[in-house]
């Protein structure tokens, strides 16, 4: 094989070697978005599902105002007091809550910096509000 060929095949090879680490280190920038992705589109469902919970609570708490409701109500398991229910309603948002916060604590676990507990946005390490959505950040 003469020079020219050789050469021409190393730098091939170096080339296919510079390739490669690009597509690793792709394939990990890939990764990291994915999981982030992922992990905001889990707080969204959470904080659905707590925001429904919400909802219901302040309905139970309507009806009873405006007396359509005075003794029990009728519920899946049975019937219930109204503050059964709204006990019931007020664990359930307790625990989806325990749920958000375990999973804003996986988010930044991955991800250096500092970060919206409401939204999950990265903030400036002086700012007090955030940009995002507007929420009191903790203090540092």
């Amino acid at each position: 094989m003469d020079k020219n060929t050789s050469r021409i095949l190393q730098e091939l090879a170096n080339a296919a070697d510079e390739a490669k680490s690009a597509v690793h280190s792709a394939a990990a920038a890939m990764g990291e978005k994915y999981d982030s992705v992922k992990a905001g589109l889990e707080m969204n469902r959470l904080e659905i599902r707590q925001e429904a919970v919400f909802s219901d609570i302040g309905r139970v708490l309507f009806l009873i105002h405006t007396g359509k409701i005075k003794d029990t109500m009728e519920t899946d398991e049975g019937p219930r007091s109204p503050q059964q229910v709204i006990d019931e309603l007020l664990i359930g948002a307790e625990q989806i809550q325990q749920e958000i916060d375990a999973a804003q604590a996986r988010m930044q676990e991955n991800r250096p910096g500092r970060y919206c507990t409401k939204c999950g946005r990265e903030v400036g390490e002086d700012d007090v509000y955030c940009a995002a959505c507007g929420a009191k950040l903790a203090e540092k």
